[in-house]
């Protein structure tokens, strides 16, 4: 859990930051439905509000997991989530996920929730670095992620087949705190 935080973005929105709560499950599931760059065709989503809810819990009572959402005004617009390793030896790692609601996109959304991932991973001194793994074709995603300081550490090529029979590469990167 995190405390709040609230900013103003460029377009003079009031987004404010914070952790995912039980009532946030059915936004969330739209959310994530919304995603052309998930992995997960929007075919194959198939988890239920009840499942949503589990997950938040479940989430919640982990000490190295956090889920983060952008609310505006109640509206769900981001949200991010990191899953610490469970294992001995990758307790130290976090791999999270971030998705934007493709009408918030490149306005500064994204930051405002890695900013504050980062502030929580600052707390929890057992994670020591951050991994994802990102479709090549998301030019938006990774140009985030570098500025926020992750590097390329490895490339599935044509790991991800697309619904057209088009291939992508899966980009893997990773950050220390």
């Amino acid at each position: 859990m995190i405390d709040s935080y609230t900013v103003s973005l460029a377009n003079r929105s009031i987004v404010t930051i914070r952790s995912a709560e039980e009532k946030d499950a059915a936004p969330l599931l739209e959310l994530t439905a919304e995603g052309r760059f998930q992995l997960t065709a929007i075919d194959e989503f198939q988890i239920t509000l009840e499942e949503e809810k589990t997950w938040i819990r479940y989430m919640a009572g982990e000490s190295n997991s956090l889920i983060l959402v952008a609310d505006v005004g109640g509206e769900i617009i981001g949200m991010l989530d990191v899953h610490g390793g469970k294992k001995k030896r990758l307790r130290h790692t976090g791999t999270f996920g971030m998705s934007v609601r493709k009408d918030w996109r490149g306005q500064g959304v994204g930051s405002l929730l890695f900013n504050q991932l980062i502030n929580w991973a600052a707390l929890h001194p057992e994670l020591e670095k951050l991994c994802l793994e990102v479709l090549a074709a998301n030019h938006r995603a990774i140009r985030l992620y570098r500025k926020v300081g992750f590097s390329e550490e490895g490339r599935l090529l044509k790991q991800v087949r697309r619904e057209d029979g088009s291939y992508t590469d899966l980009i893997q990167m990773g950050r220390f705190l």
